[in-house]
This record gives structure tokens, sequence and C-alpha cells, in this order.
């Protein structure tokens, strides 16, 4: 029963969120180790990839919304759903990886930051 419930919350979940969870699992397992052999751990950090591989939408996405601005809500969106996952798993600190490109410096930093 609890692992069917567990199932199905997951299915609900986002990619993002798919791999903040797989990626906690494995975090706190190494930290749970590392404690036992007495080391001290004192955060637990998640690094990502550049950023625009998945929080801006892509070219397909942003030409069926047809405004910049409906992009960077669904930026907020995305950064919202990142956030709530890391606050779910107790992580108090991502880096979510470079901009690629200097637009993306004007048109996300502010967002994200």
């Amino acid at each position: 029963q609890q692992k069917q419930q567990k199932q199905q919350k997951l299915a609900n979940k986002t990619g993002c969120e798919i791999k903040i969870n797989d990626c906690a699992v494995v975090l706190k397992l190494v930290e749970e180790v590392l404690v036992t052999k007495g080391y001290e751990v004192q955060t637990i950090r998640i690094a990502t990839n550049s950023f625009s591989e998945y929080l801006v939408p892509c070219e397909q996405e942003q030409e069926q919304k047809q405004a910049r601005y409906n992009s960077r809500n669904e930026v907020q969106r995305r950064l919202d759903i990142i956030d709530a996952s890391l606050d779910e798993h107790q992580i108090e600190f991502c880096s979510l990886g470079p901009a690629i490109h200097p637009d993306q410096v004007l048109d996300y930093c502010p967002i994200i930051v």
C-alpha cells in the first residue's frame, strides 16, 4: 500500500522533481555513510548543468505561446517546482548552472535571483 502511494506520488511529478528526488536519495545515503565513518557533513548541495537546458522553454514552446512574457512565466513556474522539491528534500543549496548565452543573463537571471 505504501509502495503504491509512493509510486503514484512520483507519477505526478515533473522530470526535474524526479531527478531531484533521485539525487536527494543518493545524497542522503552518502551523508549517512560519511557520518557513520566519523565525517561531518555540513550541507547537502545539488549542482546542475546549464539552466537553459531544463528551465528555459525551448523554441517550440516559445513559438506556441508567442510571447516572451509567457516564457518568463514558465521559467518562474519551473523555478517554483524546483524550489518546492528542494524544500521537500531539505536541500538548502542548489546551483542552477551557468547561462550559455548573454541574452539568458538579461532575460532569466533576474527571475532566478
